[in-house]
């Protein structure tokens, strides 16, 4: 929770110190302790976090370059490694959780990545998808569309997302869910693959997600073309 996050008490804090200290000493009013105790909190917590993120960049630097390298558990244990750091950084929790998870996934470490990826935020939409993905493969239907229902509001502008729980729904035979949940975020979407998906759902055909290349075959939902085996060595299993 953002509550329990060290920067936002540090700042409130400090914040809190300049309104109250100042008044009683009677270097300032009330009301200009008031604002100056803004501008102390908000600069304090822009100095705390550009600090974190110049420790967190490299770190994250090395997780890309362990992973781009098949170091798939080492790029894990770099991830665990920045735990304490997101009592500083607020939301960084939920990051490391599904980074996490796609790397477990990625390692092979199946319930592993489950585990990781059901506890990731609803907002990251990719580790939503690849849970759901997970679920799919192991015959629980029901369940992923579960996954990606519950966090649908949270994905406004992924046209993948709403396309797999379309995708998700017409196996299930439930076309008609799957052309409203279509219809409803093409309002919102200018994408040709939607528009043609949701022409496509409603003339009784099967939707199809090839054009989403990369992003899709990475769930592991549908077998790639040849072309692109090579691109996805080392890729999500």
């Amino acid at each position: 929770m953002l509550c329990r996050v060290y920067t936002v008490l540090l700042a409130s804090a400090v914040g809190l110190a300049v309104w109250c200290g100042g008044a009683y000493l009677e270097w300032w009013g009330w009301f200009w302790g008031f604002f100056l105790g803004l501008v102390a909190m908000f600069v304090t917590f822009f100095l705390v976090m550009r600090r974190m993120a110049g420790r967190l960049r490299p770190a994250m630097e090395r997780v890309k370059k362990q992973a781009e390298s098949g170091m798939f558990r080492q790029a894990m244990d770099t991830m665990r490694d920045l735990v304490p750091m997101s009592r500083w950084v607020p939301m960084l929790a939920g990051q490391i959780k599904a980074q996490l998870g796609v790397l477990a996934l990625q390692a092979g470490e199946k319930s592993r990545a489950i585990e990781y990826l059901e506890q990731s935020p609803k907002r990251i939409g990719e580790a939503k998808m690849y849970l759901a993905a997970l679920l799919y493969r192991d015959k629980e239907t029901d369940r992923a569309i579960t996954v990606l229902d519950t966090a649908a509001p949270y994905q406004r502008k992924s046209a993948l997302y709403h396309n797999l729980l379309a995708w998700m729904l017409q196996k299930q035979k439930r076309t008609d869910d799957a052309i409203a949940r279509l219809a409803r975020f093409a309002k919102k979407d200018d994408g040709q693959v939607t528009k043609d998906n949701l022409l496509r759902l409603q003339n009784g055909k099967k939707m199809t997600m090839k054009p989403f290349g990369m992003q899709w075959y990475m769930l592991g939902l549908e077998r790639p073309p040849p072309s692109m085996m090579q691109q996805m060595q080392g890729g999500p299993r």
